[in-house]
């Protein structure tokens, strides 16, 4: 018998599954209700049917792969807001000023939304690649530590604000976040521990969390601490960001590489095209995380000011560390 064709809308189905759960196509699967197998079977068929469109001169007039709208939850069209990249916070970071000057660009913009894109939080007590055996492994903060630590970074920020309200506080969990998760698979008998300390963290100031590989959405716009290819890994390279956007189907805000970029690509459907947006990363200017050496970062350093107009990234503003510091330090 021969097998039913999937219609355009089980197309969209199944793409919009996969980059809802992270690029990860077992966790799609599950996430449909169907065998892995099916799931290949028709997620292969969806990448090829928008490839013909892609490439077509004319396409099939039924051939319609875009973003399925998300409703604004604010009931508005306009929504003003920043975005924030890899802040990692530790107790060697012991001056928490920059957290504050978040919060006070928050205030001055009349935020609706601020997005933490993840790795908030080093959690260098939790590294796998510092041993207790090793030199820096000695020297590593215990894991209070780095609740204490993070603690007074938050409040940094509570106090920036100055009681200005903000309606979406979001965090997009990081790979650092995340070391508590594998950490925990390691040893077992820390299960809940660990990662209800970092809930009770990021709940005590307000802040709400999605885990490490799954997109957060305003509008249309997906906030994920970073993208993970079909081999369920982050893209990295020069070519990132148009690899990025050749696999995605909405606009699309991460973090993750410190290095900073925008792409655009030209799209079918009603969107036209959809931004791809690297924060690079929102240490202090001209830090550099210890693992780097002596080398050259190229890294970019700063947050970002977003509008988002109709579910669409209208327009963004990068704000370095040096300009946040003239603004708000004292």
């Amino acid at each position: 018998m021969a097998a039913i064709p999937l219609t355009d809308a089980q197309c969209q189905e199944v793409l919009d599954a996969y980059h809802n759960n992270g690029c990860q196509k077992k966790r799609a699967a599950e996430f449909l209700g169907i065998g892995y197998r099916t799931f290949i079977h028709r997620f292969n068929t969806a990448l090829l049917r928008v490839h013909v469109a892609e490439t077509s001169v004319n396409p099939p007039p039924e051939i319609h792969i875009s973003v399925s709208q998300r409703p604004n939850p604010h009931g508005r069209s306009r929504l003003r807001g920043i975005a924030i990249g890899d802040a990692h916070d530790s107790p060697s970071l012991a001056d928490k000023e920059r957290f504050k000057w978040f919060g006070r660009h928050a205030n001055k913009i009349g935020a609706d939304f601020v997005i933490w894109i993840g790795d908030v939080f080093t959690f260098d007590s939790l590294s796998k690649y510092d041993g207790n055996d090793t030199l820096t492994g000695k020297f590593k903060p215990s894991f209070q530590q780095d609740i204490d630590s993070g603690h007074a970074a938050l409040s940094a920020y509570d106090e920036g604000k100055a009681g200005h309200k903000i309606e979406i506080e979001h965090v997009t969990l990081g790979n650092h976040e995340d070391r508590a998760i594998t950490f925990t698979q390691r040893t077992p008998e820390m299960a809940g521990i660990l990662t209800g300390k970092i809930d009770n963290l990021l709940m005590s100031h307000h802040l709400t969390y999605s885990q490490y590989g799954v997109f957060y959405y305003v509008g249309d716009v997906g906030f994920i601490h970073v993208p993970l290819n079909r081999m369920g890994r982050a893209y990295s390279g020069v070519h990132a960001l148009n690899n990025i956007a050749n696999h995605s189907l909405h606009d699309i805000v991460f973090g993750h590489r410190h290095m900073g970029g925008r792409h655009k690509a030209t799209k079918l459907g009603e969107n036209q095209s959809i931004t791809i947006l690297d924060l690079g990363c929102s240490l202090p200017q001209n830090y550099v995380e210890p693992y780097v050496g002596h080398a050259s970062s190229g890294w970019h350093y700063g947050i970002y000011e977003l509008l988002i107009n109709e579910g669409r990234l209208h327009s963004d503003k990068h704000i370095s560390m040096t300009e946040l510091e003239e603004l708000y330090g004292d």
